[in-house]
């Protein structure tokens, strides 16, 4: 359901896409230049994926996303922003067999179901680039490319029949991220847009538990301008 549900979403991107590119009579939307400051928040699904140190990789493919921006227009087609970005996945897993937890493989438990979360975020100093015109349909195209902070998040919590749900061990790691995002906005009144994008970061930890690490994912936005 979940999968089928990003599938639906990652299809109205293209096809709002396609739609900027038609002549702008056959489009009833509101045109207009961008005001010079932005807030947004956007909200998605993607899928995550972890590489250890040794080379053994972890998919999880179900994961929400939340995404939070912050913007200055430089002119009419750049504006430069700050944008965070926040995947997380939640799931339970049977007991690997040998007295340890599946990351944590220093301490032991008698628990048969391992309560575990992963997390990707990212903080970074984006470029936006708007390439339509500004007064036409193709305005409502936006490219981002960023640069900043990543880190990942380990939590796995023993379950026991019976007994407190206790906090169990978490481990964030440090690094650095890449990340890029197209889509296009619609203007829903003067000073706010909704639309859709799709989006890929990328992060380098060299830590521990994750070497390196990426996401990918499309998401539903809401932006203010003023």
């Amino acid at each position: 359901m979940v999968k089928s549900g990003l599938l639906l979403v990652i299809i109205a991107v293209a096809v709002a896409l396609f739609g900027a590119a038609a002549p702008d009579d056959a489009l009833a939307l509101t045109k207009q230049p961008r005001p010079a400051w932005m807030v947004g928040i956007s909200w998605g699904l993607g899928r995550g994926v972890f590489q250890s140190p040794d080379g053994e990789t972890q998919k999880y493919s179900e994961g929400g996303i939340a995404l939070i921006r912050f913007g200055r227009m430089v002119g009419s087609r750049a504006m430069v922003a700050l944008n965070y970005t926040g995947w997380i996945i939640e799931f339970d897993e049977e007991h690997r067999g040998n007295g340890e937890l599946s990351l944590f493989t220093d301490e032991v438990t008698d628990s048969t179901i391992i309560k575990s979360r992963r997390s990707q975020q990212q903080m970074a100093l984006s470029l936006y680039w708007f390439p339509g015109r500004p007064n036409g349909a193709s305005a409502g195209v936006y490219l981002r490319a960023g640069a900043g902070m990543s880190w990942s998040g380990s939590n796995e919590v023993p379950i026991t029949p019976g007994a407190p749900q206790g906090h169990g061990n978490r481990l964030d790691e440090w690094g650095w991220g890449l990340s890029a995002e197209g889509g296009y906005e619609f203007w829903v009144s003067r000073n706010a847009t909704l639309g859709l994008g799709v989006f890929y970061n990328y992060m380098s930890a060299q830590e521990t538990i994750v070497d390196n690490g990426w996401l990918a994912g499309a998401a539903i936005n809401f932006n203010i301008y003023f």
